[in-house]
């Protein structure tokens, strides 16, 4: 948040903690279902050995 007074930016210690919680907890719950698409996505990348389209799910 910027002062108005002096332009300096004000980072407030508990703010920042806040906003690494929820940004650990983001990717906590991400991490399954990222990696299931990604295993997925690989293993579909390699049947279709030989399609153009092969390159970009890999």
């Amino acid at each position: 948040m910027a002062d108005n007074t002096t332009g300096k930016v004000v980072v407030k210690a508990a703010d920042l903690r806040a906003s690494a919680g929820i940004a650990k907890g983001l990717g906590e719950e991400l991490k399954a279902p990222v990696q299931n698409a990604v295993t997925t996505s690989e293993t579909v990348a390699g049947q279709l050995t030989g399609w153009s389209i092969a390159g970009g799910l890999g």
